[in-house]
């Protein structure tokens, strides 16, 4: 007989990991760092996922996932914490995915991100973190809002489906919408955040398609400080991902916008380690400079990156490139490793040059004397 749902997510915490899986006729298992592990206990089956869910959910959960197959709610266990469980049905087999809820303890240290990345000189306007899936955007991005939180006297809003570390009050005041069956539009979430709330800064957590992007450029030309996570392993990527939303009439005011208000983009990714089983980090990083809006509005995209790469980088942007370098130099991944993350997002020729070179190539913030 499995342990019930509390001893299974006590299990998780005393792991270090991050989320819980059941599945029918299969071992519980844990994600820690991106692998999987099983926990020694007998195999669940459907019947046992949905007593224990049921222990956590309320009348109108079960109606739900009965009606719909699928439901998210959240709940919490004293002494454990705060929970998002993902209850899903395929066909006749039942399923869950439980997430633990935590308060914010991602720091640039725990993600070797340099802390002058997490400590910007910021205006209003955009600012986006992109990766790709479970690449650590959300822990990026509630890194940085408690930044401000502790700097900054704003009203801060924090958009988000659910699965957000929790925040609390500091020298800001710090407020969150969960996009969910009370409040589905992405837009109306926002006009609630700017108009009732009187936000100063808003964080939205998962921009997916058009009326996501909307929202955020509305809350744009609000004037507010806005962050947010999107799709993307490189500078150009997010700007062409965005594009791609509008018609090819629409783009000009698209370039156009972007060039006025965003101000800054941060793509990152995670790598296995060679030795272990964390991960490593390699971001790329560009501040929209004035040369940079520049090639923006005349839609020039395509040299965006040697304006912030190469041997005339100002050291304040970083190429993706220089960071998969620097963690082949520092032995936290093989040549191999760098080279087939996103192969086709990266100049192969510009990584040779950077190892041949060695690692004072890098410059700051990379190379240490």
């Amino acid at each position: 007989m499995a342990l019930p749902l509390t001893g299974l997510l006590k299990k998780m915490i005393e792991e270090g990991a991050d989320s819980l899986f059941l599945t029918h006729r299969a071992f519980p298992a844990i994600r820690r760092f991106g692998h999987m592990k099983r926990l020694n206990h007998l195999p669940l089956d459907e019947s046992e996922i949905e007593k224990n869910l049921s222990e956590f959910s309320t009348e109108k959960e079960k109606t739900t996932f009965l009606n719909t197959g699928y439901v998210t709610f959240f709940f919490r266990i004293p002494g454990l914490g705060k929970f998002l469980a993902k209850w899903y049905k395929k066909g006749t087999i039942g399923g869950a995915v439980i997430n633990s809820i935590r308060y914010p303890t991602h720091n640039s240290k725990r993600h070797d991100l340099p802390s002058k990345y997490l400590n910007l000189d910021n205006f209003p306007g955009i600012h986006l973190i992109s990766g790709s899936a479970r690449s650590g955007r959300s822990s990026t991005l509630a890194t940085m809002i408690d930044r401000i939180n502790i700097e900054e006297t704003f009203k801060i809003c924090i958009i988000h489906t659910g699965n957000f570390p929790d925040c609390r009050h500091k020298r800001g005041i710090v407020e969150d919408i969960v996009i969910g069956p009370g409040m589905t539009d992405l837009k109306q979430a926002v006009e609630l955040a700017i108009f009732s709330m009187e936000t100063d800064c808003v964080a939205i957590d998962g921009i997916y398609g058009r009326d996501g992007l909307e929202a955020l450029f509305f809350a744009a030309r609000c004037g507010l400080y806005c962050y947010a996570t999107v799709f993307g392993q490189s500078v150009e990527t997010v700007i062409q991902n965005i594009l791609y939303e509008w018609s090819h009439e629409d783009r000009k005011h698209i370039l156009t916008l972007l060039s006025k208000r965003l101000n800054w983009i941060l793509c990152q990714g995670l790598l296995p380690k060679e030795f272990g089983k964390e991960r490593a980090l390699a971001f790329e990083f560009m501040r929209c400079s004035k040369e940079v809006r520049t090639l923006i509005e005349i839609d020039r995209l395509s040299e965006l990156k040697k304006a912030f790469s190469g041997d005339y980088s100002d050291g304040q942007n970083i190429p993706m490139e220089k960071s998969l370098a620097n963690l082949y130099f520092d032995r936290y991944c093989s040549l191999k490793t760098i080279k087939n993350f996103a192969s086709s997002e990266i100049d192969e020729d510009y990584l040779n040059k950077l190892i041949e070179r060695g690692a004072a190539s890098l410059g700051s913030p990379f190379f240490k004397k």
